[in-house]
């Protein structure tokens, strides 16, 4: 999107055009305006992202927005210099709604939510302890085949991971420790910088049952 921001801009005068059309008005038109939104949100951080004007403070005052669409929002506003106007609209999106679980027909999911929030909170406070609560939601939401529920939610947490560790790299001070699974022989693991030496050890799951 960064490459060809002029695609962008068209898309948000668009939408633009759209936001007071009978069609968005309508009861049954509810999917239509999550996404709605949405899109704005995304498309002025992406706006942002590539250095063009848009005005994300102005969205913010929608009350119908959901967390997700005002995260993207804060986003915006904090790529574009505006940091201190977006923690301070930061710290006010938990009072908005979001849906309750994953819907099939926006992708909405808690999952991509946390992470959009994670990104948003790397914007305005990268070293918070908000950043380190919201990487632990995400990794305790990972399959244990390592991926989330959808492509939307492994897009938006590698996206947020990624960038969490980018902005908050491991420190050079050395970490190893020892690992034993069941009967068989110690081996050691270590953690230094970027460097990892890592064991992998299969457990004996009834043993570990009875005595975790």
């Amino acid at each position: 999107l960064s490459e060809a921001p002029e695609h962008v801009e068209l898309a948000l005068e668009f939408l633009d055009a759209a936001r007071g059309h009978e069609a968005l008005q309508r009861e049954e038109a509810g999917y239509d305006r999550i996404m709605f939104h949405y899109a704005r949100g995304l498309a002025h951080f992406a706006l942002a992202a590539a250095g063009r004007a848009s005005n994300p403070a102005t969205e913010l005052r929608d009350n119908t927005l959901t967390q997700e669409d005002s995260y993207l929002l804060c986003m915006a506003m904090a790529r574009a210099g505006q940091t201190a106007e977006a923690k301070r609209e930061l710290a006010k999106v938990s009072a908005r709604k979001n849906p309750a679980a994953f819907d099939p027909w926006t992708f909405y999911s808690p999952v991509r939510a946390r992470a959009i929030e994670l990104l948003a909170t790397l914007e305005v406070d990268p070293r918070g302890a908000r950043v380190t609560a919201l990487t632990g939601e995400l990794f305790k939401a990972m399959k244990p085949n390592g991926s989330w529920y959808s492509t939307q939610d492994n897009a938006w947490c590698v996206t947020a991971v990624g960038r969490g560790q980018a902005l908050n790299p491991p420190g050079e001070k050395p970490m190893k420790g020892e690992i034993k699974a069941g009967d068989a022989s110690p081996a050691t693991f270590s953690l230094e910088g970027t460097k990892v030496s890592t064991h992998v050890a299969t457990l004996d799951a009834p043993a570990v049952l009875k005595r975790p």
